[in-house]
């Protein structure tokens, strides 16, 4: 929890989700969703901290996961696959999408939630037609991009490289900036329109103009590389994840000079991801690998393959864009 008067931060609950490393948390409304080297996605209900349910359709690490209001899950995976889930009810995989050759790195979901976006270690950048589930661009690359992500009014998005990040306009489709950071990028975060946070193997927050290129403010404090940076509604505060163990609040502001740490946690592990919730009051939950390094490799999960897919059996309406399931194996 962030607690607004005194702007602490403090644990709300904690659980030992999987059987590998955590790679991706996300969250929406009442649900949360993480997804492990295990190849399972794991659901949570914020309201009560129990858990749903474990969604099995992948066979490779979850390496990314975004809801899309409260209607959608979207997950990527090594597989070279992105499903999509209807939220709520039976969970279904609505729509398996397939085009890369290679891992997926990342996915960012376009404002109005009729694109996607998805780069893969097969050096192309994909839109994806949300709508209809089809591929409608490719874009080859020189390199393996490792993230991306839309602006906050979607006619830009950033793909950042291993040390370097290319901003695109959607309406040209050229490239319309280049910054080299120097050390590997482990994290990208639009904290205003034209403003860009990068996490790195710095333990700086470098915020870079978008239209110049050059670093307009740096946020120190971390003493370790920064692996997770999440903005919170209304452009507030900036929340951060270093490998040093801690969770820090940034209080923005439209003079960059101003913004400052206004609160830490020290989590006693190293966290790997992180996403936000406004649920109730704001709450920053973490994914953290207290047994494993930052680089543990996939594990099959063991056991009672029934526990791997249990599901809520109540059946929930989905939106018709999204209506053709895919089909798949059913819980037992």
């Amino acid at each position: 929890d962030l607690i607004s008067a005194d702007q602490r931060i403090r644990s709300k609950f904690h659980e030992k989700a999987h059987s590998g490393c955590l790679k991706a948390l996300t969250c929406s409304g009442q649900y949360l969703a993480s997804g492990s080297t295990d190849e399972t996605i794991k659901l949570y209900n914020l309201q009560d901290h129990t858990e749903i349910g474990t969604l099995v359709q992948h066979e490779g690490t979850i390496t990314d996961l975004l809801f899309f209001g409260s209607s959608h899950l979207v997950s990527a995976s090594e597989d070279q696959t992105i499903c999509i889930w209807g939220c709520g009810g039976n969970w279904d995989c609505l729509h398996v999408l397939k085009g890369h050759k290679g891992k997926i790195n990342a996915i960012s979901i376009h404002p109005s939630g009729k694109l996607a976006l998805s780069v893969s270690k097969d050096k192309t950048l994909r839109m994806w037609n949300l709508l209809t589930g089809r591929i409608s661009y490719v874009n080859n690359l020189k390199q393996v991009a490792e993230l991306v992500v839309w602006n906050p009014v979607g006619d830009q998005y950033v793909i950042a490289y291993e040390t370097s990040v290319s901003v695109y306009d959607v309406q040209s489709g050229s490239v319309t900036q280049n910054i080299s950071i120097g050390k590997h990028i482990n994290a990208i975060q639009y904290v205003q329109e034209k403003i860009l946070a990068i996490g790195s193997e710095f333990p700086a927050i470098q915020l870079y103009s978008v239209t110049t290129g050059k670093c307009l403010q740096k946020l120190e404090g971390h003493t370790n590389r920064v692996k997770a940076l999440v903005m919170a509604p209304g452009n507030t505060f900036l929340f951060s994840a270093s490998s040093d163990g801690t969770i820090r609040a940034w209080k923005m502001s439209e003079n960059l000079a101003e913004c400052s740490c206004v609160s830490q946690v020290d989590t006693k592990s190293r966290p790997t991801c992180m996403t936000l919730s406004s649920l109730g009051v704001k709450v920053d939950l973490t994914a953290s690998n207290a047994q494993q390094s930052d680089e543990s490799k996939s594990s099959k999960v063991k056991g009672d393959s029934k526990s791997r897919k249990r599901k809520l059996e109540q059946k929930s309406e989905t939106e018709e864009s999204f209506k053709e399931p895919h089909k798949k194996t059913k819980p037992q």
